[in-house]
C-alpha cells in the first residue's frame, strides 16, 4: 500500500495530472513518508477546493485522499470516496481514473477483510486493463497492471490459497522486471518472501527478503531497507531464534526513526515488545509498548492504537499485577472501542475485559470470563492471533474446572477444543501453535491414561518443529519426551490401577500455567534450553568455511577464503553485500560477534560474524581514515548449530583474542585463517 500510494503521487506529477500543483504533491509525498497524513489531507483538501480544478484533477484528489484513510484505519470513510470517484470517473470516461478507482476500492476492501467482494473489483479492473491495453502503451499501464495483480494476490491470500498468491507476486516480479522498476522489483520480493513466510518455508521466505533487502540497500530507499529489516525480524523470532530477532528489528527501528516515519516507526516497537515480551523481559516489552502507542496515538490509527493498549492490559495484568494501571489502559480501549464500528477492536475490548475476569479469585468471575473466551472462540476469525489467544485462555479455564471437579465431560470439552485450535493452525499454516496443539493434546492423553498415544502426539509435535526449523519448540519437546521415557513406569502404574484426575495432573505437570506459557509464548523455557540440550556432534574444521571480506571502491568484497567451500565466488560476493547489510549500517560500522545468520542460497547452512576495524593505509574510502572493516564470516552446517552456539562464548574469545583493532589489514591471510580454525577445533572439542 505505501509504495502504492508514492507511485501514485509521482505519476500524477510526472504526467501532469494536477497541473500548477506539482509543489503541493511534493510536500503530500514527504508528509505521507513522515506519517503526517491528517497533514496531507488538508493540502489535499485545499487542491480539491481550487477554483481552477478541473474534473479528472477533482478524481484524482478524491483517490489519493482514499489512499490517505488506507494508511489511518478510517477504512469504511476512504471506499465510500473510492467508490464515488469510481462511479464519476464512469461518467467522463476516464478508463485510467476507473482502474486507479478500483485498485483504491480493493485496497479498502482487503483491509475491511472483505476479499470476496474485493476480488469482484479487481477484476473488473483486470477486464478494463484489457480493453485499456489496446489503445494505451504498456509502459503506461504496468504499474496499474501491477497493482491490480497485487492486490488479487492478497485476497487470494487472505482466502486461504496461500501457493495461489505465490503465483500472483512472481507474476507481480515479471512484470516490473521487464521495465527494471527496481521499487516494486523489492516490493515483489517483500511478498513472496512474506507469503513463503506464511507457508512456513522459512529458507525460502528468507531468500526473498536478502534480495528485498539487497535492492532497497542498492537504491537508498531508507524506508523500504527499514521495513525488509523488519520482516527479516519477524522471519527469525517465528524461528525462535530471539537475539537474532531483535538485531534487524533494531536495525529496522533506527532507520524508520532517522526518517521520521512514524507508521513504520511505530510498528518496529510493537514488534520488539512482542520479541522482548518473549524473551521473558516484560520491562522492556512494556515501555516499547508504550512507546508504539503513544506514535499511533499521534497517527490516529485507532486499529493499531487497540492493538498497543490490548498487549499492555494484557501484560499488565499477567506479569505488572498493577491492576489500576491495566484499568486505565482498559478504559482507553472503551473508549475506542465505542468509538469505532470495527469487529477487532470490539473483540479485544471484550477478550481485555475477560482478563480482568479471570484474574479475580471469585468462581462467578472466572465463568464470566470463560463464556467471553467461549463466545470469541466460536466467533468468525478476523484477528487469527486473538482468536487462538481467547481458546488458550478458554482451555486454562477449563483445566482449573477439570481439576476442581474431577468432571470428565469438562476432559472432553478440552479435546474438542484441542482439535479445533490445530484445525485452525493447520488452515494458517501456524506451525510453532500446531506444534504446542500437538503437546498439550500429549498431554491431554496422559490426563486419560493414554500413554501410547500421548508418545504419537509428541513425535508428531516433534516432526512439525524439526521440519519447520523451530529449534527452541524441538528442544523443548525432547525434554518433554525424555522426561516422559523417565515417568513412563509411573504412568503405567497410575493406568493399572485407573488413578484419580488429581495424581494424572500431578505428574503429567499440567495447570493453567502451562497454558498460558504457551498461548504468550514466554521464552524463559528457551533461554533454560539454549544452554541444555545440545546436539552430541564434535566439531570438525572441514565441515567449516571461513571467509573474509574488506571494503573496496566496488563495494564489500572477498579477498580470502579458507576450508570447506561452501559458495563460489560470485555467491561469496553476494553474501558479503547481505552481510555489510546486516552488521554495518551507513556509516556506522558495528564491531563483535554476530549471528547466527542464514546463507543466502544454501538452507542447510548458517554463519556467525565477526567485525573489525583494522588499520589499512590503501583504503579506497576516506571516510574509513586508513582503516578497513574487517568482516570474517564463519560459515558451518546447520546440522551441528546447536552443538556451536552452546560455545557461542568460547567462539566470540577466540575472535577477540586474533582480531583486535592493532592489527592490519595485511596481516589477515590463509595461514590466520588456518590458526583460527585450528584454535576452535581446540576449543570445541575439549
Amino acid at each position: 500500500m505505501f509504495e502504492y500510494i508514492k507511485g501514485f503521487i509521482n505519476r500524477l506529477i510526472s504526467q501532469k495530472e494536477i497541473p500548477q500543483k506539482d509543489e503541493s504533491l511534493e510536500r503530500i509525498k514527504k508528509l505521507i513518508d513522515e506519517s503526517e497524513f491528517e497533514k496531507a489531507l488538508e493540502i489535499i483538501e485545499k487542491i480539491e477546493q481550487a477554483p481552477d480544478i478541473t474534473t479528472e484533477q477533482r478524481l484524482n484528489c478524491m483517490i489519493l485522499r482514499s489512499n490517505v484513510f488506507n494508511n489511518i484505519s478510517k477504512y469504511e470513510e476512504g471506499l465510500e470516496i473510492a467508490q464515488q470517484a469510481f462511479q464519476e470517473s464512469q461518467t467522463i470516461s476516464n478508463d485510467l481514473i476507473t482502474l486507479d478507482a478500483l485498485i483504491a476500492i480493493g485496497d479498502q476492501l482487503y483491509r475491511l477483510g472483505r476479499f470476496k467482494e474485493g476480488l469482484e473489483f479487481i477484476e473488473k479492473g483486470e477486464e478494463l486493463l484489457t480493453k485499456v491495453k489496446k489503445e494505451i502503451a504498456d509502459s503506461v499501464v504496468y504499474e496499474r497492471e501491477y497493482h491490480l495483480l497485487n492486490r488479487k494476490g492478497t485476497f487470494i491470500n487472505g482466502m486461504g490459497n496461500l501457493e495461489g498468491s505465490i503465483n500472483c507476486f512472481k507474476k507481480c516480479l515479471s512484470i516490473v522486471e521487464k521495465y527494471d522498476n527496481k521499487n516494486l522489483i523489492a516490493a515483489s520480493l517483500n511478498n513472496i518472501g512474506l507469503t513463503y513466510f506464511f507457508l512456513g518455508k522459512m529458507d525460502l521466505a528468507l531468500d526473498n527478503l536478502q534480495e528485498n533487502l539487497f535492492i532497497t540497500n542498492e537504491l537508498n530507499d531508507r524506508v523500504s531497507l527499514g521495513l525488509a529489516f523488519n520482516n527479516i525480524g519477524r522471519v527469525y523470532s517465528f524461528k525462535g531464534e530471539l537475539d537474532v530477532a531483535l538485531e534487524y528489528l533494531k536495525k529496522g527501528l533506527k532507520l524508520h526513526q532517522e526518517t521520521g516515519n512514524k507508521l513504520f516507526t511505530a510498528a518496529s516497537l510493537f514488534y520488539l515488545g512482542k520479541v522482548y515480551q518473549r524473551k521473558g523481559d516484560f520491562q522492556e516489552s512494556f515501555d516499547h509498548y508504550k512507546k508504539s502507542l503513544k506514535i499511533r496515538t499521534e497517527i490516529g490509527n485507532t486499529l493499531t492504537m487497540s492493538e498497543c493498549l490490548f498487549e499492555l492490559i494484557s501484560l499488565t495484568i499477567d506479569h505488572d499485577r498493577k491492576v489500576d494501571k491495566g484499568e486505565e489502559y482498559y478504559e482507553q480501549l472503551q473508549e475506542l472501542n465505542k468509538a469505532e464500528d470495527n469487529i477487532i477492536i470490539d473483540q479485544r475490548t471484550r477478550v481485555a475485559e475477560a482478563l480482568f475476569l479471570q484474574s479475580s479469585t471469585r468462581a462467578l468471575q472466572k465463568a464470566r470470563a470463560q463464556q467471553i473466551f467461549k463466545d470469541i472462540a466460536e466467533e468468525e476469525i478476523v484477528d487469527y492471533e486473538l482468536s487462538v489467544f481467547s481458546m488458550m485462555r478458554l482451555f486454562e479455564l477449563l483445566l482449573y474446572e477439570l481439576r476442581a471437579s474431577e468432571n470428565e465431560e469438562v476432559l472432553e470439552e478440552l479435546k474438542a477444543l484441542s482439535e479445533k485450535i490445530l484445525q485452525i493452525a493447520k488452515d494458517h499454516n501456524s506451525f510453532p501453535v500446531l506444534a504446542e496443539t500437538y503437546l498439550l493434546q500429549s498431554k491431554l492423553a496422559l490426563l486419560e491414561l493414554e500413554v501410547d498415544k500421548s508418545l504419537d502426539l509428541l513425535d508428531s509435535a516433534m516432526m512439525t518443529a524439526q521440519e519447520k526449523g523451530l529449534n527452541y519448540l524441538a528442544k523443548k519437546i525432547s525434554l518433554e519426551k525424555e522426561t516422559f521415557k523417565e515417568e513412563l513406569s509411573k504412568w503405567q502404574e497410575l493406568a493399572n490401577r485407573n488413578a484419580s484426575i488429581q495424581e494424572r495432573f500431578a505428574l503429567a505437570q499440567i495447570d493453567e500455567t502451562v497454558v498460558k506459557s504457551f498461548s504468550k509464548e514466554a521464552a524463559s523455557s528457551v533461554q533454560l534450553l539454549e544452554k541444555t540440550d545440545v546436539e552430541d556432534t564434535s566439531f570438525d574444521k572441514k565441515m567449516i568455511s571461513m571467509i573474509a571480506y574488506r571494503f573496496e571502491k566496488r563495494g564489500v568484497r572477498p579477498f580470502m577464503n579458507s576450508g570447506n567451500k561452501v559458495l563460489d565466488k560470485k555467491e561469496m560476493t553476494k553474501f558479503g553485500t547481505f552481510l555489510s547489510i546486516s552488521v554495518a549500517l551507513g556509516t556506522e560500522y558495528h564491531t563483535g560477534l554476530y549471528g547466527p545468520l542464514p546463507v543466502t542460497g544454501h538452507p542447510n547452512y548458517e554463519c556467525l560474524v565477526y567485525a573489525e576495524m583494522v588499520s589499512d593505509p590503501d583504503v579506497s574510502d576516506p571516510r574509513l581514515k586508513k582503516q578497513n572493516y574487517l568482516i570474517l564470516s564463519f560459515v558451518y552446517p546447520k546440522k551441528i548449530a546447536n552443538y556451536l552456539l552452546s560455545h557461542r562464548n568460547e567462539i566470540g574469545k577466540v575472535f577477540e583474542k586474533n582480531i583486535t583493532g592493532s592489527i592490519s589489514i595485511e596481516d589477515i591471510s590463509i595461514k590466520m585463517l588456518k590458526n583460527l580454525e585450528n584454535e576452535l577445533e581446540g576449543i570445541l572439542n575439549k
